[in-house]
């Protein structure tokens, strides 16, 4: 006879796992979950998220987001575009800084000489030092990234997908003629990303990764390829913890130490990802939008899922404990880090609406409650033909 009940423990909790049926699983692990942050001794609801903005921007969704903090420390501004304007907050209300963009560009914000500079991939680079806006001077490309690299300002180039650009040293708006270099320009790729990591510029294309190494245009060494198949998917797919570079790729999760890549949302070769469901449910044809962020020594992704045109899951990774486990809910477009006065807080600009939100905060996503549950695998404890009770 079966027993009536007894005691069993799950002392450890595992990663979300929906490669195999709950039945293939070990005790602790999951097959499904949603809304739960997942540690090895224990789970729990995530935090919530709080509008920072209660009326929208404007009808469209925020493209962008960045800060800009000028060198006295005085001034400390959380900045974002939606439909054809860059917008300040001031800490009440969002105010424009700039309207009658061209439609279609997507802002990426970097600050270097206390000048908040944007590009948007339509328009020529400009700049705002906190009270004017105007043309970013020098004549520098038109691009759709950029990033501060040894106190020189990097662009890519809409024009000649395979290059990038560099100012003067701590001047954005010299630019030399010559002062590019151009990475495999015969691939019939683009550059997707660009930013400083380990020392070096990090230049991101489709299919392939590559550096440019040195301090100086004069002993700036071009590129060094670092993985020749596994690119970047988009500007904002990249973030770094703990000196590790994680980036999103075409098939999932990679990371970087400097020297070489390895694939993280991978499994042993032959074989699928652990969350290969999860993976194949991710809208290709909108993976350039792929938003990760590092937040808590966790890495965020936001993806677009299932039929999704834009991001609606946040696939989280704890790479301390190699654990992923999903979010619903936050429909986070792109990240940004801001200290409005002394801690930093996490903030997301939403992919549908024209609002900012402040991530890891509340109870609640707005005035939404947070529907969060996790599902066992299933442990029959040698009788299955008996009931089991979860307390």
């Amino acid at each position: 006879m079966p027993q009536d009940s007894f005691d069993f423990a799950v002392e450890d909790f595992g990663s979300f796992i929906d490669r195999w049926s709950a039945f293939k699983l070990q005790p602790g692990q999951t097959p499904s979950c949603q809304n739960v942050v997942i540690e090895p001794k224990r789970i729990y609801k995530r935090n919530g998220s709080a509008k920072l903005n209660s009326t929208v921007i404007d009808t469209n969704p925020i493209t962008g987001v960045g800060t800009y903090y000028n060198k006295a420390g005085t001034v400390k501004k959380l900045v974002a575009g939606s439909g054809t304007s860059v917008y300040e907050w001031d800490g009440a209300t969002f105010n424009a800084i700039k309207t009658a963009l061209t439609a279609g560009g997507l802002p990426r914000f970097a600050t270097l000489a206390d000048l908040l500079i944007y590009v948007n991939g339509k328009d020529a680079p400009r700049k705002w030092d906190g009270t004017t806006e105007a043309l970013l001077a020098g004549s520098p490309p038109t691009a759709s990234m950029l990033c501060v690299h040894y106190g020189r300002l990097f662009l890519n180039s809409t024009t000649n997908p395979s290059r990038v650009h560099w100012s003067g040293a701590g001047n954005p708006q010299t630019w030399g003629a010559n002062d590019y270099d151009d990475f495999n320009p015969d691939d019939n790729d683009s550059v997707t990303y660009i930013d400083s990591h380990h020392g070096q510029l990090l230049v991101g294309k489709g299919r392939s990764l590559h550096a440019l190494q040195g301090t100086d245009p004069n002993d700036f060494i071009p590129l060094e390829t670092y993985d020749p198949v596994h690119g970047i998917v988009g500007p904002l797919a990249v973030a770094e913890i703990e000196g590790i570079v994680y980036f999103w790729s075409n098939d999932g999760l990679y990371r970087f130490n400097g020297i070489s890549t390895r694939e993280v949302t991978g499994a042993p070769e032959g074989q699928e990802s652990v969350i290969s469901n999860f993976i194949s449910n991710i809208n290709q044809v909108y993976r350039s939008g792929i938003a990760l962020t590092a937040w808590k020594n966790k890495l965020w992704c936001a993806v677009p899922y299932s039929t999704s045109t834009t991001n609606n899951r946040i696939l989280v990774y704890d790479p301390q404990h190699d654990l992923f486990y999903p979010f619903v809910g936050l429909n986070a477009s792109c990240f940004v880090r801001h200290a409005p006065t002394a801690a930093f807080n996490l903030y997301f600009g939403d992919a549908t609406t024209g609002t900012i939100w402040q991530a890891d905060t509340s109870t609640n996503d707005g005035s939404t409650a947070i529907d969060a549950w996790w599902q066992s695998a299933d442990i029959d404890l040698e009788q299955a033909e008996s009931l089991k009770a979860w307390r």
